[in-house]
């Protein structure tokens, strides 16, 4: 709207103007001289109208041309000097709004000159008045040289505007995107640690499978023929009776074996394995995770390990799903009998009455409270949770 006004007000306004000037320069005139005098105006303002479509350059220098050559026929014919000098005006009008900076204002201080010419050689007029007409004129050219200017300002704010829109719009609608992919990165990482607790699952139960389903099978076998041996054959039942006790002592001793090298497997217990979930959390969330713990591969009991390892997965998790944070720090460290773990991170928590423990973190603290030890939630200031677990590494058996 702003564009349109700008560039049909000015023309419309002049056009009028131009109009109602010759009007009146012509009033006392012959019919010839008027109908010259409007013919010449009507071209001025085709010409005028004709520029608001025309963007180059040398096809305005043509239409100034054209005009400029048309007023000095004119007057060359009629010899009508107020007309001309009206006629003057306007073309002052149109080479402030349409030429160029220096060839506007070196074209402008010429048609001043002939102005003065005009006035002060043809019209034997006053030097005063003669200077006072070029001033006249050389106003007229200022006001509607800044008219354009201020045009020129307000088209380009308009464009800066426009463009900062579209700037706006491309910005939300990546941010759109990236809280889409946020989310997705977030079940993602809950999808990852499931499948991660699954497939170690699975792997312990073909271990179980392989070693001990076979001989049990045959356990089972031989207890099912042991009733007719019984009936039979004392010494039949008595081998029976030693080849089932002795395939229930390999499968214990299976057993043993498969929870001994589950046991001693590094990937499931210890530092290792805590690293390791780290970093798996820390790739599928996209979260930094700063990772504090000794050099080496620290083994702990069975059970202490699994707590720090259903604990870290529990944190981790609930950082993940609910926290907002931008980075995290866990931190190990096996001190005078026991093992300490702080999991930190720096998102929206801040504590306070209406804050509730969710069903992890209870579940957290009931874990370490059957283990012996604590676990510990408070606000890092200015916002963020802290998760402090403490274990002994000796249960109360073992004492």
């Amino acid at each position: 709207m702003l564009q349109w006004i700008n560039r049909f007000y000015t023309p419309s306004l002049i056009s009028l103007a131009l109009l109602y000037t010759v009007l009146m320069t012509v009033r006392d005139s012959t019919g010839g001289e008027r109908l010259a005098a409007f013919s010449l105006a009507g071209f001025y303002i085709v010409m005028l109208w004709s520029s608001v479509w025309v963007k180059s350059l040398w096809k305005n220098v043509v239409i100034f041309a054209c005009l400029y050559a048309a007023t000095l026929a004119f007057w060359l014919i009629s010899g009508e000097v107020s007309t001309v000098l009206a006629l003057m005006g306007f073309l002052m009008g149109f080479i402030s709004l349409k030429l160029p900076g220096l060839l506007s204002t070196v074209s402008a201080g010429l048609i001043a000159v002939i102005i003065f010419a005009i006035t002060y050689v043809v019209e034997k007029q006053s030097l005063s008045n003669a200077t006072e007409m070029m001033l006249i004129f050389a106003g007229i050219y200022v006001l509607l040289y800044m008219r354009r200017l201020k045009r020129i300002h307000d088209e380009e704010q308009q464009l800066h505007h426009d463009e900062l829109q579209a700037v706006n719009a491309r910005l939300l609608e990546a941010n759109r995107k990236l809280q889409a992919a946020q989310s997705e990165l977030e079940h993602a990482a809950m999808q990852s640690m499931r499948y991660a607790v699954m497939e170690e699952r699975n792997r312990i139960a073909r271990d179980i499978h392989d070693s001990v389903g076979h001989q049990l099978t045959s356990v089972i076998v031989q207890l099912q023929a042991l009733p007719y041996a019984l009936q039979s054959n004392k010494e039949e039942t008595m081998q029976i009776a030693r080849n089932v006790l002795l395939v229930a002592k390999q499968c214990l001793q299976e057993v043993r074996g498969v929870v001994h090298a589950r046991g001693g497997d590094q990937a499931g217990t210890g530092l290792i394995a805590l690293r390791a979930l780290v970093r798996q959390a820390s790739a599928a969330s996209g979260i930094p995770i700063e990772w504090k713990a000794p050099d080496g591969g620290e083994e702990w009991p069975a059970e202490q390990s699994a707590v720090l390892y259903y604990c870290l997965q529990e944190a981790l998790t609930n950082m993940i799903r609910h926290s907002e944070a931008s980075k995290a720090v866990v931190a190990v460290e096996q001190l005078d009998g026991e093992v300490r773990m702080v999991v930190r991170d720096n998102g929206l928590f801040a504590g306070g009455d209406g804050w509730a423990e969710g069903f992890g973190l209870n579940g957290m603290k009931q874990r370490c409270r059957e283990a012996g030890g604590s676990c510990r939630v408070t606000a890092v200031h200015p916002h963020g949770m802290e998760i402090a677990i403490q274990l002994p590494l000796e249960t109360e058996k073992e004492r």
